[in-house]
């Protein structure tokens, strides 16, 4: 549609009394321009207020004590259950869109935990579990950026908690209890350090005997592997593949 001012403009450059009309090149062209910027019908360009207080970005979501079902754990893990707290924090079943596959995160809530801290027990459990199966497999370890909460990934086991064989109406059988004994152990033995070669090579540097190839493993043993205090059955999951120590 031709703006009604350019109609105007062109019945006045067209009117039979030149005298009447516009007189030179740069009128009519400042005239264009006006119609440019301005088209019929619209208001003027408001320029902005310099008194005016600068629009603040919005605040980014509040980070929950707990989280739920569709939330995302430091922006990529999505809340698909939340699962019971236990006395170190809160483990929920999550999935991570850019990966495709389904996790468990483990939300510490001790927030005087160190990184290093964090880090040291995830490389432990990682080591861990390339030797048995009976540990679950640890991915990754963060930090939310609000809270400081460090958090960890594991797998997420499907089974059932042992609590569940906990009560006279519903137990193991013989066989199946002693093999998940024998799992939990397995767990156990891979995760605690190596106590006995520990105080081996203590006794040889009291002595002055340890070589430099003992020493360096010395220094390794004492920096691998923790002790496990808080063995419980709600931290023991029964999986299709057997017993599995998932915290």
């Amino acid at each position: 549609d031709v703006p009604p001012r350019l109609n105007d403009l062109i019945r006045h450059m067209t009117k039979p009394d030149p005298v009447a009309r516009l007189q030179t090149a740069d009128a009519v062209l400042a005239e264009l321009q006006a119609i440019r910027d301005r088209p019929s019908g619209t208001a003027p360009p408001v320029a902005p207020d310099a008194t005016a207080p600068p629009v603040s970005p919005p605040a980014p979501p509040v980070e929950p004590e707990k989280f739920a079902v569709q939330d995302l754990i430091d922006g990529k893990y999505e809340v698909l259950k939340v699962m019971e707290a236990g006395g170190s924090g809160r483990v929920y079943k999550v999935y991570d869109s850019m990966l495709e596959q389904v996790y468990a995160v483990k939300v510490f809530k001790d927030t005087s935990l160190s990184l290093d801290h964090i880090r040291q027990e995830a490389k432990s459990l990682r080591a861990a579990a390339a030797r048995v199966p009976s540990l679950v497999q640890v991915y990754t370890w963060g930090q939310l950026q609000q809270s400081g909460r460090l958090y960890l990934v594991t797998d997420f086991i499907e089974g059932e908690e042992l609590t569940r064989y906990t009560t006279p109406d519903r137990r193991l059988p013989v066989r199946e209890a002693v093999q998940a004994m024998l799992d939990l152990l397995a767990a156990l033995a891979a995760l605690h350090p190596d106590v006995d070669r520990i105080a081996a090579l203590q006794a040889k540097k009291q002595e002055g005997e340890i070589t430099a190839e003992e020493y360096a493993e010395l220094g390794e043993l004492q920096n691998s592997g923790w002790l496990h205090r808080d063995i419980k059955p709600a931290n023991l999951m029964l999986a299709q593949d057997g017993l599995k120590l998932i915290d």
